[in-house]
Parts: structure tokens; C-alpha cells; sequence
């Protein structure tokens, strides 16, 4: 299995949910801007301090907020206006995509007093230098390799319900396999591939409805076969750009590398693209 991690501590950024405290069809934010994370590690080495972006951000500025949109936009939103950082804004899962004031990018609430918007240019935005869309399982495997997750859309249906029943028992470590095909209504992203030693290829998928479903929140899902339209479906990547105060020492002691985790069950993240609820 190769994934992005390090020794102490890992690559990816965390597992979330969507839908606290209330539903909210964001997968599409969620899984762009957990891609977007992982690179940012890796662009930076793991180095402290970590960083994390704003999905609530994204929710209130970018394509329909809650009632869905893709990651490409939030790619194009990262590129000409950039993503500030989850310090900025805590997920309150709700906005509509219209709602971009200086309150809904980032802002202070200090005791006794009103929230206030923090001036811009006190806080850093996080850019892309480009991104681009890409279908099919070489070029993923491909992109995933050099430079990390990527964002891609599914067709949840198949898997929604089946990731609640495994969890907690040894099939959530199983890879799902089954369902070619399908439409495209759920992003996730993908973090990593292996193969079983039957054989058995598979994608590492992070999801974003929780740590109590599948494998924590991640599952494996069959590579080289379409299921859930993974390979077909669309995925986007981006590349980060690290302000100058983030950029790591030339001194600084890093161990980056793939792992092949043979005994192991967790985990990469995959992420799909399409507006979904």
C-alpha cells in the first residue's frame, strides 16, 4: 500500500463529517480542501506547525454552499482568492455560497465583546499556483504518486449505507468492489493505492461522514474496475503555494516517504468531485 505519511506524525489531514452539527451537502469542500492539506504537508515537510484550512470558508464563498458544488471551484477560489485557515473559521456547516463578507472569511470573538472581522492582511490565504482535472486510473496513480492526494467524485449510493454496516468489524478493512459505474453525486479524496495479496488492486479513500463509518472513516475501494465511477467520474489536483512565513528551514529534520504497509488496514483518501448533499 503506498500512502503519504510520516514517522511522527502523519501526512493526512484529519477525518471530518460533513454533516455536524447539522446536514450539510459539502462533501465537495471537504474533500478539495483535504486534498489541498495533505499537499500543503507535504510541500512543507510535515513541519510544525501543522496547518489546516477553513471548509466553513469555502461553504460560505464558493459554487452553492450546502446544497453542493465541485472541486474545481474550490480550486479556482484557492488560485485567485486563496483559502484562510480553520483558526479563522470553526465548521458550522451551513452558508449557501453567496455569503462571502470579511465575517464569513475570518474573524475574532473576543470575551464580553462582539465578533469582528479580521483585517485582511493579518491573516494568511492559502493559493494554488495551478490546477487541473484528470480521469483514468494511470494519470491518478500517477499524480498521486508525485504529489500527493487528489479530490475525486463517486457514486455514493452503493457504499453510504454498506460503510455504517462494517464499521467496527473486519469487513471495514476489506476493499469494496462490485458497483461499476454509477453517477457522480459525493466527493472524496484519495490518498493513496495497494494491492492485496490476492491481488486485488485498490484506491485508499478518505470520505468525510465520520469516523464511524467503514475504517474510521476511510475505506478501499477496487482500482482498475470503475467502481463507483471513481476512474471515470473525474478527479481534480492542485498545487500549493507556501507563504514565505510557512516555508520550512533548509535545517529542519524531515522523513518523508512512502510506506508500504503490508499489515496494515488503514488507510488512504479518496475524494470525488460533484455537488452532493
Amino acid at each position: 500500500m503506498h500512502l503519504w505519511r510520516t514517522d511522527q506524525p502523519k501526512i493526512m489531514s484529519p477525518n471530518l463529517n460533513q454533516h455536524i452539527p447539522q446536514y450539510c451537502g459539502s462533501c465537495w469542500a471537504m474533500g478539495a480542501t483535504s486534498a489541498l492539506a495533505d499537499r500543503i504537508r507535504i510541500a512543507r515537510r510535515n513541519a510544525w506547525p501543522d496547518v489546516e484550512l477553513a471548509q466553513q470558508t469555502v461553504v460560505y464563498c464558493v459554487s452553492n454552499g450546502c446544497s453542493g458544488g465541485w472541486s474545481s471551484e474550490v480550486y479556482d477560489f484557492a488560485q485567485s482568492t486563496g483559502i484562510p485557515q480553520d483558526g479563522c473559521q470553526n465548521y458550522v456547516a451551513k452558508g449557501s455560497g453567496k455569503d462571502c463578507t470579511a465575517m464569513h472569511t475570518c474573524q475574532n470573538c473576543p470575551p464580553d465583546k462582539d465578533c469582528y472581522p479580521i483585517p485582511e492582511g493579518e491573516f494568511l490565504r492559502f493559493k494554488v499556483s495551478e490546477h487541473a482535472s484528470i480521469t483514468g486510473e494511470d494519470k491518478m496513480l500517477a499524480e498521486i504518486y508525485q504529489r500527493g492526494p487528489i479530490a475525486c467524485c463517486i457514486d455514493a449510493g452503493p457504499i453510504m449505507q454498506w460503510g455504517y454496516d462494517v464499521w467496527g468489524t473486519p469487513k471495514a478493512k476489506s476493499v469494496f468492489s462490485g458497483s461499476p459505474g454509477g453517477s457522480c453525486d459525493h466527493e472524496i479524496s484519495v490518498v493513496g493505492f495497494g494491492e492485496e495479496a490476492s491481488g486485488q488492486k485498490y484506491w485508499v479513500v478518505r470520505n468525510s461522514w465520520g469516523t464511524y463509518w467503514a475504517d474510521d472513516g476511510f475505506f478501499k475501494v477496487e482500482r482498475g474496475s470503475n467502481t463507483i465511477g471513481i476512474e471515470t467520474q473525474g478527479c481534480d489536483w492542485a498545487v500549493p503555494i507556501v507563504p514565505d512565513v510557512l516555508k520550512p528551514q533548509v535545517n529542519q529534520a524531515y522523513h518523508l516517504r512512502w510506506l508500504t504497509l503490508a499489515s496494515m488496514g488503514v488507510a488512504t483518501i479518496l475524494h470525488t468531485k460533484s455537488q452532493i448533499v
